[in-house]
Formats: structure tokens, sequence, C-alpha cells
């Protein structure tokens, strides 16, 4: 097992990502579909960078950047579900998902900051 397997953080975001990812494929809009899925990945990737990076510091850099990925995913995914590209409730239970991913990267960057 490696240290990444152990953080919480990245088991939730990549089940968060694998979401995404299934529900970004019912979309018709090639470029969305796009966009969703590099969010969601970059989110996952972001926290293994950091992660492999080896100090807090530069983790925290990493975390930062995924958090700001996870929120444009937010974004991405709010807008197909206001405009009926994608279910609304499928959109808000996922958005909840993603809030939770958000919440936990933020407190990992103030313990890794602190």
């Amino acid at each position: 097992m490696t240290t990444l397997d152990r953080l919480d953080i990245y088991h939730k975001a990549r089940a968060t990502c694998a979401v995404a990812y299934v529900l970004a494929g019912e979309l018709r809009d090639r470029d969305l579909k796009d966009q969703i899925r590099r969010a969601a990945t970059s989110v996952v990737l972001n926290i293994a960078e950091g992660r492999g990076r080896g100090s807090d510091l530069d983790f925290a850099r990493c975390l930062a950047i995924a958090r700001g990925s996870n929120t444009e995913l937010t974004a991405q995914l709010t807008i197909a579900g206001d405009i009926g590209l994608l279910p609304r409730g499928r959109v808000m239970v996922l958005v909840a998902d993603i809030d939770r991913v958000g919440r936990m990267i933020s407190g990992l960057i103030k313990r890794l900051r602190g």
C-alpha cells in the first residue's frame, strides 16, 4: 500500500471522479463532456501529484489546484443541469459529493500550512 492509498481524500475524490465521468458520458455536447471529465480527473491527479512531491508546502500547493478544479467541476455540472443537458437531481447529488471533497481538501490544506 502506498502513502497515497492511505489518504481518505484520494479515495473520495476517485469515487466522485468516476461518477462525474460516467454522468458526463450522457452528454451530447462533446466540449462540455470533455471539460467535465478533465476537471474531475484533475482533482484526483493533483492530489496524487502533491502527495508525491515530498513536502507539505508542495502538497498544499497541489491541493489548492485540486480545489480549483473541484470548484470548476461544480460549475460545469450545475450549468449542464440548469440548461437541461443532465438530470438536475443526479447533478445535485454529485455536487453534494464534490462539495464534501472540497471541504476535505480545504481541511487538509489548513493542516499542512498550520
